[in-house]
């Protein structure tokens, strides 16, 4: 059984793997075959310096034994392209979610935990936030404001609906007026998640890579049309009307909802699911 170190690996993954490899701890002494990097990118803050020291002395612990393969999973496309030649001349085998990107990375999808009908709750749950958006309004405004602006300005219920990075203070107060509010909050207490992004994402086939999180939270995502590699999901929405349609019908078809991003995902993204993505890593592993 071959040996594995992960840094910054779930335990969705981490379980997938040790079914087949012997997971080894980044503190062992052990010789390990491979090491298995999700990538931390730099937030410019002081508990993220700690991971980035780490995540780097890890790199060059086993950068120096040439039988270790090193494999980078570079989950929100932040490593740059002096840090990407570096690796290539190190024999880093580099990944990325985007599926038509940069072409010294292979494509591998962020993991989704597969759920069946019997893991979704019939119950419907009491949530805080009827839409959320995990972004600035600023990275595309334009489709911010096709979307979350005018739902809150044609709505006519008493909706939660928040935006969780800042953007100028014009449009914020101009927001804040229509009831689109900024504020932290996490998927365990939202409806829905509008996985918005900007235009360069959509164009190389790139997911928020928050999918995994919403999903895991009982939060269902809405995918905006522009998102053309995506368009066989469930829930895609192309109007504040068609988001409206989905918030007015949560509480009778909550479990249809979240019961179909698995089956359209089973359908036309199995790549997605865990098993299949511990799948395809076994390929560079092995």
């Amino acid at each position: 059984m071959k040996k594995i170190c992960l840094y910054n690996i779930d335990k969705v993954l981490s379980d997938a793997l040790s079914a087949k490899y012997n997971i080894i701890p980044l503190t062992s002494s052990e010789v390990v075959d491979t090491v298995l990097i999700d990538w931390v990118p730099d937030t410019h803050d002081a508990d993220n310096a700690k991971q980035l020291i780490f995540q780097l002395s890890v790199i060059k612990k086993h950068i120096k034994n040439n039988k270790v393969k090193i494999i980078v999973f570079d989950r929100y496309l932040t490593i740059s392209s002096d840090e990407c030649k570096w690796f290539k001349k190190n024999g880093v085998i580099l990944l990325e979610p985007a599926l038509n990107y940069r072409k010294d990375f292979d494509y591998l999808p962020a993991w989704i935990k597969t759920k069946t009908s019997r893991d979704i709750s019939l119950e419907i749950p009491t949530k805080k936030y009827d839409i959320v958006f995990n972004g600035s309004p600023s990275d595309n405004m334009s489709d911010f404001e096709k979307y979350m602006l005018t739902y809150c300005k044609e709505s006519t219920g008493d909706d939660d609906v928040v935006y969780s990075l800042p953007t100028n203070p014009t449009k914020t107060s101009e927001y804040g007026d229509s009831g689109l509010l900024q504020a932290t909050f996490d998927y365990k207490d939202a409806k829905f998640a509008l996985l918005l992004d900007t235009p360069k994402h959509y164009r190389i086939g790139y997911i928020h890579p928050d999918l995994p999180k919403i999903l895991e939270a009982d939060c269902i995502p809405l995918i905006p049309c522009e998102n053309k590699y995506y368009g066989s999901m469930s829930n895609i929405v192309n109007d504040y009307l068609s988001i409206l349609m989905y918030t007015s019908t949560y509480d009778k078809l909550y479990y249809g909802y979240v019961l179909d991003v698995y089956d359209y995902i089973d359908t036309f993204y199995p790549e997605m699911f865990v098993e299949n993505v511990a799948k395809t890593l076994e390929r560079y592993i092995d």
